[in-house]
């Protein structure tokens, strides 16, 4: 288990990404913004119960790269990146694929939290038991939660195409019990509907999913506002990053 304080030293280096606190918006008298607004108010509403039981609004404060000079504005580092930057500090000195092929190392993997697995089922998340399963809209978001922001939107593409799936499906099921009672000619012209609906139906979904994808990856930190700084940039635009970050902590959010 590694020290806190050793974290913070890597998080640094690896250039972390760290969620601004809700408190650190009150403090410079800024709102912190949601993703409902009506006129110049953002509209904070409940949104899930987290997988440690506390209720989680809506409100999506933004991602920094983490500096030692804003620790005490910035949430403590989610899980998943504290395993994202642990990895790329052991790839620098040591080959953990070279190592389990010549069995130095048997298997090396991160371990799960089995509270939150159990959590995760017990709201019916890939329950085997459960084959008729309706996706719950707000799911995604206790999968980012614990896996991570990259493996929830896929589920959050899974479950809103499914959900979505839902119309179509009923009209396609109705669809051989009306054919064969009415005329030929009426049956294409039904046919013909039935494509362009599914057209508009097509349209419309995608527009919705990328519409809903990108509020959840600005919540999660995923959006165009958090960038990744590379390995081969990172002598060029670090020390910017570090400048600018800085002055933000010193003056407005």
């Amino acid at each position: 288990m590694i020290d806190k304080e050793k974290a913070m030293e890597l998080a640094d280096e690896e250039e972390a990404r760290a969620r601004l606190k809700i408190t650190a918006y009150d403090a410079s008298n800024l709102k912190c913004p949601t993703d409902e607004k009506v006129g110049k108010e953002w509209r904070i509403n409940p949104v899930i119960e987290t997988l440690k039981g506390a209720v989680a609004d809506n409100r999506c404060p933004a991602f920094v790269r983490y500096i030692p000079a804003l620790h005490d504005v910035v949430e403590d580092l989610e899980d998943t990146e504290m395993l994202r930057i642990l990895r790329h500090a052991l790839r620098k000195h040591v080959r953990v694929q070279l190592m389990e092929q010549e069995e130095v190392v048997r298997l090396f993997f991160p371990i799960h939290k089995w509270e939150g697995l159990q959590e995760l089922h017990k709201r019916g998340w890939s329950d085997p038991y459960k084959p008729i399963y309706f996706p719950k809209l707000n799911m995604p978001d206790n999968v980012s939660e614990y896996f991570g922001a990259h493996v929830a939107a896929y589920f959050h593409f899974y479950n809103a195409f499914t959900r979505w799936l839902v119309i179509p499906a009923v009209f396609s099921a109705a669809f051989p019990f009306v054919r064969p009672h009415i005329p030929t000619h009426e049956a294409h012209r039904l046919d013909s509907c039935f494509g362009g609906f599914l057209c508009i139906w097509t349209t419309v979904f995608l527009a919705r999913m990328k519409h809903t994808m990108n509020e959840k990856l600005l919540r999660w930190g995923m959006g165009e506002s958090v960038q990744n700084v590379t390995p081969a940039s990172r002598m060029n635009c670090g020390a910017a990053a570090r400048k600018t970050f800085a002055t933000c902590y010193t003056g407005p959010l």
